[in-house]
């Protein structure tokens, strides 16, 4: 196996042995990428790229940041990280973040940034890690405090949901309820329950015969058209194209 690497001409200036690209090809489970200043994607190891990228060849990946390939709210929040990283020089350590996965899912993920200096000490870049989580890892314990009104949303996202009502699990004012939700998830309590109802729509798409009416309905759309919006918004692809891609 061999590391993805895009841009050459990007390394030889560093004070980066492209050894350590080759090291994470054998470490199961983790997600190994190296970006430029411009957060743009210049290395990965495999199981990044078969994560996230399965489908893309590296000539289309190359030269080409997260909002090229990322919904514009998940790519919003994962290039503010890098821009931190890049201009103060401290990492970002242990970022809990969904994705979308290659297999066209949302998934938790939990991510280090480190910044990348060249050989006069400048900053270049950043390298960093991610591997998935799974529901039970203590990696998402800092959300135990809004973790009652995640736990109705995975239960009722379907239905209507106030947040007050989410509020009120949390022993929360809405305000107070609305800052700790965005700050911990860098989405609206809305926005997180339109993202489980895309979760559970292509499920639906890829293994059921559903049209794309019965599908929105099932998981909680009252119309098709804003389902449609929303779905290509969070997918990047139309209901239509998502199942067509599946099934190829």
């Amino acid at each position: 196996m061999t590391p993805t690497i895009l841009d050459p001409e990007f390394f030889e200036n560093l004070r980066f042995d492209d050894n350590i690209c080759r090291l994470f090809e054998f470490v199961p489970g983790v997600l190994f990428f190296v970006k430029d200043r411009q957060s743009r994607l210049v290395a990965c190891n495999t199981t990044h790229k078969h994560a996230l990228f399965r489908f893309v060849p590296p000539e289309d990946m190359r030269g080409k940041s997260s909002h090229d390939f990322f919904p514009t709210s998940l790519a919003t929040a994962f290039a503010e990280d890098d821009a931190y990283v890049i201009r103060t020089g401290e990492p970002v350590l242990e970022r809990i973040e969904l994705n979308v996965t290659s297999a066209g899912l949302l998934s938790w993920f939990c991510t280090s940034k480190f910044p990348l200096r060249d050989a006069a000490g400048k900053i270049a870049g950043l390298v960093g890690i991610s591997r998935q989580l799974n529901a039970a890892d203590k990696r998402l314990n800092p959300f135990t405090r809004v973790l009652p009104a995640v736990e109705h949303l995975q239960e009722h996202y379907r239905d209507d949901v106030e947040v007050a009502t989410l509020a009120r699990k949390c022993h929360l004012s809405v305000p107070q309820f609305h800052r700790e939700f965005k700050k911990n998830f860098r989405m609206t309590p809305r926005q997180f329950l339109i993202r489980l109802r895309i979760h559970d729509a292509c499920g639906h798409l890829s293994g059921r015969a559903l049209s794309i009416g019965e599908v929105a309905f099932r998981c909680g759309f009252s119309d098709q058209n804003y389902f449609a919006r929303q779905f290509k918004q969070v997918m990047r692809v139309t209901p239509s194209e998502f199942r067509n891609r599946h099934k190829a």
